[in-house]
Order: C-alpha cells, then structure tokens, then sequence
C-alpha cells in the first residue's frame, strides 16, 4: 500500500496566489472604472471580447495552469516547486501593488482638483 500523499504540495502559497489574482481582477475593475487602461495586451483582448467574464476566466485558467506547473514540478523536484509557488503569489501581487498606487496618485490629484480648484 502506498503512503498517503498530502492533497496539494503548496497550499499556504496556492491560497495567496488565489488572493493576489482575485485583487488582481478587482483592482483592474477599479481602475478602469475610473479611466485607467488595461497595460497587458492579452488581457486587455480578453477584456474588449468578453468583458469581465474574459478577464476572469483568463486570470483563473492561468492561476490553474501555475498551480498544475507547481504540483507537477514539485512532486519531482520540491524545492523548485516551491520556488515557482513562491514566483507566483509575487508576481501575481505586483498589479495589485500597481493599480493600489495608480489608485493613490488619481484619488490624490482628484482631491486636490476639488479642493483646491
């Protein structure tokens, strides 16, 4: 009988990769609602074909694909698996730090305007 294996390898880092790529989403909302523009061309299409549900769907197939890259990888080599885990949830924050300071410079600019003239 084989020993039983844990579910997932990773699944501190797979719930923050979710998280980030779930701000990630939202915040691209955000900042469109206020005038921004989507900068990644892939998901600025996948926007201008199918709307959110495009962008939705293409984030999370992407963060599945990480997720089986992960699960793949590091039932061979471990602390590579962890490594590209440990990428991703960086990589998928980065946006969501981006739009969040996007966000501060309008929202600082538009106060300004308004109480300021």
């Amino acid at each position: 009988m084989r020993p039983a294996q844990q579910p997932v390898l990773y699944p501190d880092a797979y719930g923050w990769i979710v998280f980030a790529g779930s701000l990630d989403v939202m915040m691209t909302w955000v900042v469109l609602g206020v005038g921004g523009t989507e900068v990644n061309a892939i998901a600025d299409r996948a926007l201008r074909h199918a709307g959110l549900s495009g962008l939705i769907l293409l984030k999370f197939s992407v963060i599945a694909l990480v997720l089986l890259i992960c699960e793949y990888v590091g039932r061979r080599r471990p602390p590579v698996g962890r490594s590209i885990a440990h990428l991703a949830v960086g990589l998928n924050a980065l946006p969501v730090v981006a739009a969040f300071a996007q966000l501060a410079l309008f929202f600082d600019h538009w106060t300004d305007e308004l109480f300021h003239g």
